[in-house]
């Protein structure tokens, strides 16, 4: 969680969310800062679930010292009922670097000459992004599970990790395999999905050493993307998101 100024000095916290591709307010915020229609936006879910999304432009977005102004969000009755007030996606850090260390809990906005000091005492590892129109952004990265190469949605707005069901093929799994567990649960439009669960030897990011902690455990599950890369895996890392130079930069300290 960030805070977050929609207009004057008053913050208001907002999950910081890679994954959401546009920034989402509370349709109940919107409406009070008069949001003007701006079109629509259809989405899909991590599992295929298709999203439609009326677009709105707001009068400003701040965090910290970045303001954006006559912004393009969505606005979604969903989160009134989370009685969340919005989620900040990467789109709004589209020209601007920033970090975050996890351990401290801290978010740092970078400088030419910050991004060159955390180059210097982290490892660089190049990205890709999902660009939709000027309004969606997501970012993808290269990770290994057991050495198996695979491109991850990095996304600080879920917690574990979770890789298309293919993969349990790939590395010699199946339901009927020792520590494997099935279970169902309903995702947050209603629907009613099935995954399973193990427990794998590694996974880390890129060529690097960086990893998750020991044997961490996996979601397999029927999704659009090979896998999705939760905050759990940056727990006591500081991780540099460098959208204009396509480059995530993490180190331990």
């Amino acid at each position: 969680m960030i805070p977050v100024s929609t207009g004057g000095a008053e913050t208001t916290p907002f999950v910081l969310d890679t994954g959401s591709g546009v920034s989402v307010l509370s349709q109940s915020l919107v409406d009070r800062l008069g949001g003007e229609p701006a079109g629509r936006l259809t989405g899909f879910r991590l599992t295929g679930e298709r999203m439609d999304l009326q677009l709105f432009t707001i009068p400003e977005l701040r965090v910290g010292p970045i303001v954006r102004h006559n912004v393009v969000v969505a606005g979604w009755d969903g989160l009134d009922k989370f009685h969340l007030s919005g989620m900040i996606a990467l789109d709004f850090f589209r020209d601007q670097a920033f970090t975050l260390d996890f351990s401290a809990k801290r978010l740092f906005f970078e400088s030419q000459a910050s991004l060159a000091e955390r180059r210097r005492r982290g490892s660089v590892v190049k990205t890709r992004f999902d660009d939709m129109r000027g309004t969606s952004l997501d970012l993808f990265a290269p990770f290994r599970i057991e050495g198996k190469i695979a491109e991850c949605e990095v996304d600080t707005g879920s917690q574990g990790y979770v890789f298309a069901s293919r993969y349990m093929d790939v590395l010699g799994l199946t339901s009927k395999s020792s520590g494997v567990k099935e279970s169902t649960h309903t995702t947050i439009l209603g629907n009613t999905e099935s995954r399973y669960n193990a427990l794998v030897d590694s996974l880390t990011l890129g060529d690097t050493q960086i990893g998750s902690p020991a044997h961490p455990s996996i979601l397999f599950e029927d999704i659009v993307y090979d896998c999705n890369i939760g905050i759990d895996f940056w727990l006591n890392k500081i991780v540099t998101f460098d959208r204009p130079d396509k480059q995530l930069v993490v180190s331990d300290h």
